[in-house]
């Protein structure tokens, strides 16, 4: 129960976390790397001045891009989801507790009667 307790507890404050995460990501791959500068000038882009200036901006516009592993962009966008099965599980959980609650009162309601009723049988 004190589980169950704590994830009602932190839950508005998990959800403020991950959006920001998922918006920081989404903006990460926005500017992620798509195409690998070459060493070389191409030879079309050395016939003309704004050519070789349109070249060399590309260069350094993909020098300030990021790569951002696979691996994490799994895990972001996982996050969420993750984060919603366990509140369907920790609310199923405690839908499951509560009816075993009321089933063990019932139990002993019965066992109270029946003890009951045997004394007033003696």
């Amino acid at each position: 129960m004190a589980v169950l307790k704590e994830v009602r507890e932190k839950e508005s404050e998990i959800d403020n976390l991950i959006g920001p995460i998922e918006e920081m990501y989404a903006l990460l791959l926005r500017y992620e790397v798509r195409v690998l500068a070459t060493d070389r000038v191409p030879e079309e882009e050395m016939a003309t001045v704004s050519g070789l200036l349109c070249w060399c901006l590309q260069c350094i516009i993909l020098t300030v891009q990021v790569r951002v592993p696979k691996e994490e962009t799994t895990m972001v966008s996982d996050l969420r989801y993750g984060w919603k099965k366990l509140r369907k599980l920790a609310t199923d959980v405690s839908d499951n507790l509560t009816r075993l609650q009321v089933v063990s009162d019932n139990l002993t309601c019965l066992l109270v009667d029946a003890r009951a009723c045997m004394l007033r049988m003696h």
